[in-house]
């Protein structure tokens, strides 16, 4: 199987460096990964793109979308690739170095089109709270899409993200793959999930 990794970037010049490194160093490399500029202000694709060339990383991808918003830039990525999975991640993730390696592995064995780990939904600030409540709802156990690994073959199927939203792009595509029964799907409660840096 042949992987892409899509991450969706918007001035993230603090956190771009972290990512790409831990992404360079998964034991199972992806043989695509696409940054897609959702309309950055900063220097986080100048940053980028110095990276890969002392990198020497030509699986490392820069595109822009145009768009300022993840889910288009998410879907630009998706419709540029010819790889079999998709996994897109954010940025500011600590990302453990053998997380492709695990999902796909877990991929293959349960025969699933989508790999993924479960968060549970908490906040810490009033703010962080409200948001969390009106997306996942508050203090629940709910699929993370980012960090799955999903079969191109799903997007062909139920179509692709909501397009130019900033947020409930993740939940609607989780309830149209619930909705469909020919989907199969597996959340690995064992597997380390990704972690967000604050």
């Amino acid at each position: 199987m042949h992987i892409t990794v899509i991450i969706p970037y918007y001035n993230e010049s603090e956190t771009i460096l972290s990512t790409l490194e831990s992404l360079y160093v998964q034991t199972r490399k992806p043989e695509n990964i696409f940054l897609v500029d959702s309309g950055s202000t900063d220097d986080t694709s100048a940053k980028i793109e110095r990276w890969i060339r002392d990198k020497n990383a030509v699986y490392f991808k820069q595109l822009f979308s145009g768009e300022m918003s993840p889910s288009s830039s998410i879907n630009m990525g998706i419709k540029k690739t010819n790889d079999d999975i998709i996994a897109y991640i954010d940025c500011g993730l600590t990302i453990p170095k053998d997380w492709l390696k695990t999902s796909e592995d877990i991929m293959i064995s349960s025969r699933s089109d989508i790999v993924s780990s479960s968060i549970f939904t908490k906040g810490v600030s009033l703010i962080d709270k409200s948001f969390i409540a009106q997306t996942y709802g508050i203090e629940n156990n709910t699929i993370c899409l980012p960090g799955s690994l999903i079969k191109k073959s799903v997007f062909n199927k139920i179509g692709y993200l909501i397009e130019a939203v900033r947020s409930g792009y993740d939940v609607d595509f989780i309830n149209k793959v619930n909705g469909d029964g020919s989907i199969s799907g597996i959340i690995d409660s064992f597997y380390k999930p990704l972690h967000y840096k604050y």
